[in-house]
């Protein structure tokens, strides 16, 4: 059930990564001594499942200039729609954390 409401929240534009401060840079950590990438598909990504009831929080990262408040309604649409199609749950809750903005580079020109 993470591994689904991941994928859905990472497929809504503006997010730019899951999970909190902490959680990514233990990922880029692992990445770099080459134990891969096997907890990305469900980081900043906790559920619950009582009987057929998911409730479900997602920590994110948006990208600096993005409206936030439509941002975590989209991710929090997505994450319902995916979890309740996919997996036929019905979700009760769905908790929506920005953790942080990422900042372009200074070099980067847009």
């Amino acid at each position: 059930m993470a591994k689904v409401a991941g994928i859905a929240a990472r497929s809504v534009p503006g997010v730019h990564d899951l999970g909190g401060d902490t959680a990514r840079f233990f990922a880029s950590v692992k990445d770099r001594v080459g134990l891969g990438e096997a907890g990305k598909a469900n980081q900043g990504i906790s559920a619950r499942l009582d009987g057929r009831t998911a409730k479900i929080s997602v920590t994110l990262m948006v990208e600096y200039g993005v409206r936030v408040y439509p941002i975590t309604e989209q991710v929090r649409a997505a994450v319902i729609e995916a979890v309740e199609r996919m997996l036929d749950l019905q979700v009760s809750e769905v908790n929506v954390v920005v953790d942080d903005v990422q900042v372009p580079d200074p070099g980067t020109t847009g």
